[in-house]
């Protein structure tokens, strides 16, 4: 289907109308489905300037057709990346320190059960362990799961994490989770939904483990000071 790029009222009046509420709406260059012109339902061309109007698709069709266009260019785009970081050693310093406040700080245990607990798969799309593969530089591996932040600014601990494949992880990005995982998300599976809110508001709870006492003390030592403190209570 040709795209077709429109930005004012003015420009193509097929794809825009005012209904019978009042309200303009804009037609998807895609779907073809008519949404109300909103910031809801479709992005800017340029957050930095508003005026320049509306994304011609809306953020539905929008999010699919750059899924694939990332999934046809992982190469070019790493190299464009690179070739980014070499010019941008200065912003590449900046976005590795935001980076590194954002990582999660946990047991290796934790991390283990947590990855039990979603029996071993990606917590969005169900794709196994052993079939996550992933290519760098024209080398394809089988690595593990990323450690997804739930919500994107919240705790970095064992509360906030979950099990995600590098493509959902990527594609999920800084959003929340309802407003990437949903009906319109083809990856989207109730079952996994209610799973992962299980997770976050209770389960992991009854994985967290107790913070050392003392520098290089055994996980085993501590978790008997633990259980001597609650007989004394």
């Amino acid at each position: 289907m040709t795209r077709v790029y429109i930005n004012t009222h003015e420009q193509n009046k097929n794809y825009h109308r005012i209904n019978e509420n009042g309200i303009t709406e804009r037609r998807c260059s895609q779907c073809l489905e008519w949404k109300e012109e909103s910031y809801n339902n479709y992005y800017f061309i340029n957050k930095s300037f508003p005026d320049k109007g509306y994304n011609p698709d809306d953020r539905e069709s929008y999010l699919k057709r750059l899924s694939i266009y990332n999934k046809k260019n992982r190469d070019k785009k790493r190299k464009q990346l690179k070739a980014w970081a070499k010019n941008n050693p200065d912003l590449l310093n900046k976005y590795w320190k935001q980076r590194k406040e954002k990582l999660h700080i946990m047991y290796e245990e934790e991390w283990e059960s947590c990855k039990k607990y979603f029996i071993h798969k990606c917590a969005y799309c169900g794709l196994k362990i052993e079939e996550h593969y992933f290519t760098r530089d024209g080398i394809t591996k089988l690595g593990d799961f990323h450690k997804e932040h739930v919500i994107d600014e919240g705790k970095n601990d064992l509360s906030n994490c979950i099990p995600s494949c590098a493509e959902c992880n990527e594609e999920k990005g800084t959003k929340t989770l309802n407003e990437w995982y949903n009906i319109n998300n083809p990856k989207y599976n109730r079952d996994r939904y209610l799973k992962i809110y299980q997770w976050y508001r209770w389960d992991y709870k009854k994985y967290i483990l107790p913070k050392r006492v003392k520098a290089h003390q055994r996980m085993i030592d501590r978790l008997k000071e633990v259980e001597q403190k609650k007989k004394i209570c």
